[in-house]
């Protein structure tokens, strides 16, 4: 067992499931005596919800992650060779790329059981966007052991990549070819000629302006999937009410025709009671009348 063995492991498992399998592989660790193991075993942190949906995303996913992170060296190409059409078309990309792998880590999320609030998703889409914009950034996502979000500054800056876990991956000074010293960047010289300086700062005005439209274009999108939630929900509720309003009127029709003919009924049992009311006082009359003393019988003659 080695750091980068439990690092893999930890990173990969279930939120829920980090801290006691942490502690229990420093456990472990101190059990076969190496304390070294331990102490770094126990300095993993944990990551926060966006951060392991990400982490999650691109172990299980991984299909879907590699074009994001070649679509990011396109336009960090594009962008240094000042490519006005190519940024376009790649930045239109890289929107429906990335809004894609995160309605995907949404479901990951459903799968797993785990709340993704609004905020925990616009995180995950500035992580995506962080690798697109930047090429450690970029390492760091690939690695799939992101402690936190990532989140591209512009200029060159990006936030979150200082708290990764153990043994992530490389910084651009790791890389072969690179030392990551001074001497691997030339100052710039009294002989720069006036062309190449132009070329730095258009290079660092459309990185300005990519950042900006990559910008714009994720508030565009949060706007529209809000609105369209809202005006789903809108439509859903009406049809909801259509359908109860069409059901009570059907009912109320049900119910109008039930007391029609329930009057209907009252008439003719009405009816029929007065006659069996008549019927009956004649009866009682005649009886009435055949019975009173004085009133002649009639008798039967015989032949």
């Amino acid at each position: 067992m080695d750091l980068d063995e439990v690092a893999d492991e930890l990173y990969g498992l279930p939120l829920d499931e980090f801290t006691p399998t942490r502690t229990e592989r420093e456990r472990q660790a101190k059990s076969d005596g190496d304390q070294q193991l331990a102490g770094a075993i126990r300095r993993l942190t944990k990551p926060n919800v966006a951060a392991w949906l990400t982490n999650q995303l691109v172990r299980q996913h991984p299909d879907e992650i590699d074009p994001l992170l070649q679509l990011g060296a396109g336009l960090r190409d594009a962008t240094a060779a000042l490519s006005g059409d190519r940024l376009r078309t790649l930045a239109r990309e890289q929107h429906r790329v990335v809004a894609a792998l995160v309605q995907q880590a949404r479901a990951l999320a459903r799968d797993a059981g785990q709340a993704v609030s609004e905020d925990t998703a616009r995180a995950v889409q500035t992580t995506l966007q962080a690798a697109l914009a930047d090429e450690d950034a970029a390492d760091a996502v690939r690695a799939a052991r992101l402690t936190k979000p990532l989140e591209h500054t512009g200029f060159g800056g990006l936030s979150g990549l200082g708290d990764r876990g153990a043994s992530g991956a490389a910084t651009r000074s790791d890389r072969p070819g690179r030392t990551g010293t001074s001497d691997d960047f030339p100052d710039d010289s009294p002989d720069d000629s006036a062309d190449d300086r132009a070329a730095a700062r258009e290079r660092d005005r459309a990185e300005r302006e990519l950042e900006q439209a990559r910008q714009a274009v994720a508030d565009a999108t949060e706007q529209r999937s809000e609105a369209r939630a809202t005006a789903r929900a809108a439509t859903d509720a009406a049809r909801d009410a259509r359908d109860e309003v069409d059901r009570l009127e059907d009912a109320l029709a049900s119910a109008r025709r039930d007391l029609t003919q329930r009057e209907r009924e009252q008439a003719r049992t009405s009816s029929a009671l007065d006659r069996a009311e008549q019927a009956l006082a004649a009866t009682q009359a005649r009886v009435r009348e055949l019975t009173s003393p004085g009133t002649p019988r009639s008798t039967s003659r015989r032949r």
